[in-house]
């Protein structure tokens, strides 16, 4: 039996294996109906109100003999979360001070968070706003990416209201299921380098990469083929997503259609999706039967939410009968679906967008040393 404790190690992300699973013990008596194991584990006991201390006791024993006489699993962590508080606070410091200062080269927001075994994705709520704890009426600020990106309203933000713990900053998420509010540090994720260590923040919390989770993660890349799709130069394209898409569908000579803003569901009801579902892709070959994720730019926000839909829309396909595809049939033909639930080539597209003389539009520093090597 595995206990995932909120703050003993690093949160499930997309990219990594995890699921809720609710079963019935063979013992109802010891440990209730019915167990729930996910983040903690939840047990269905019944008692009454003048024994709760006597079982409560007793269900610690029991579970210490499962974990004591059951099969242990090794922690191998991606990340070693930071313990010392003194050294926690300096960094907090040295990260206020680098957002005030407009250093955010190393500073990105993640496009989701975690919440109650549900992915809530920013781009998909209906209001986000900023706003200084115990200060929201004075402080509140409407957190969208329109013509500003996130990390830019964060550090008008902090130099507005000359804000001093990056912990007092709140985030109101306002959507269909009401209101939430989380830490902005939640969202964070940063890059950052102490007395010649690298250290990196992730969901609100700084630590450092577990060496041997690198050797192990680097050895596995060796074996993944890398393939490049011969794509025809786009030269001309409205700068947004979109126009590249579009352009890129015009130039296929009818192998391209769009998939872009086309959804899949799911049809369990207990599985709870907030936004519009699971984009499988932007653009399918209907010759190679290939799917193809377009994303503008390469800061690693931008990457690694690519990332995440790229892998969503894979287990999709691959547990397609649980899935509801009406958009999709809405575009494809009955043969062309039959084939699109049956591939597992599903690419990434990352494009650097330049002017026609040569500059980067947006995370210049980074789309500069790729067009270097």
């Amino acid at each position: 039996m595995t206990n995932y404790r909120r703050n003993s190690s690093n949160l499930s992300k997309p990219t990594e294996s995890y699921i809720s699973v609710k079963g019935n013990p063979s013992d109802t008596k010891r440990y209730g109906k019915t167990i729930l194991c996910s983040k903690g584990v939840t047990f269905n006991i019944s008692y009454k109100s003048s024994d709760i201390s006597t079982r409560l006791c007793q269900l610690i024993l029991d579970i210490e003999e499962i974990i004591k006489y059951g099969l242990v699993l090794n922690k191998f962590p991606r990340i070693k979360i930071e313990r010392d508080e003194k050294k926690i606070q300096e960094l907090w410091k040295l990260l206020l001070a680098k957002i005030k200062e407009d250093d955010v080269s190393d500073i990105n927001l993640s496009q989701y968070y975690e919440k109650d075994n549900k992915l809530i994705f920013l781009d998909q709520v209906d209001k986000l706003e900023l706003y200084l704890k115990g200060h929201k009426l004075d402080t509140g600020t409407d957190f969208t990416e329109y013509e500003n990106t996130y990390i830019e309203q964060i550090v008008s933000f902090i130099r507005k209201f000359e804000i001093k713990d990056l912990n007092d900053i709140k985030v109101n998420v306002i959507d269909d299921n009401g209101k939430q509010i989380i830490n902005l540090t939640k969202l964070l994720l940063v890059e950052l380098k102490s007395d010649n260590k690298n250290y990196i923040l992730q969901d609100g919390q700084w630590g450092t990469f577990n060496s041997e989770f690198l050797e192990l993660l680097n050895s596995s890349l060796e074996d993944i083929e890398v393939k490049f799709h011969a794509f025809d130069n786009v030269e001309e394209y409205k700068n947004d997503e979109d126009g590249y898409i579009d352009k890129i569908i015009e130039k296929g000579n009818g192998n391209f259609k769009k998939l872009h803003k086309s959804f899949v569901k799911s049809k369990n009801d207990s599985f709870r999706m907030l936004g519009q579902g699971i984009e499988l892709a932007d653009i399918i070959d209907v010759d190679s039967n290939e799917l193809f994720t377009v994303k503008m730019g390469l800061d690693s926000a931008i990457s690694m939410y690519s990332l995440e839909q790229n892998m969503l829309s894979t287990s999709a396909l691959i547990h397609s009968d649980t899935f509801e595809f009406k958009e999709i049939i809405n575009v494809l033909n009955e043969q062309e679906f039959k084939n699109l639930k049956e591939t597992r080539n599903n690419s990434l597209l990352w494009v650097l967008p330049f002017t026609h003389e040569g500059d980067p539009f947006k995370d210049k520093t980074h789309s500069n040393n790729v067009k270097q090597k």
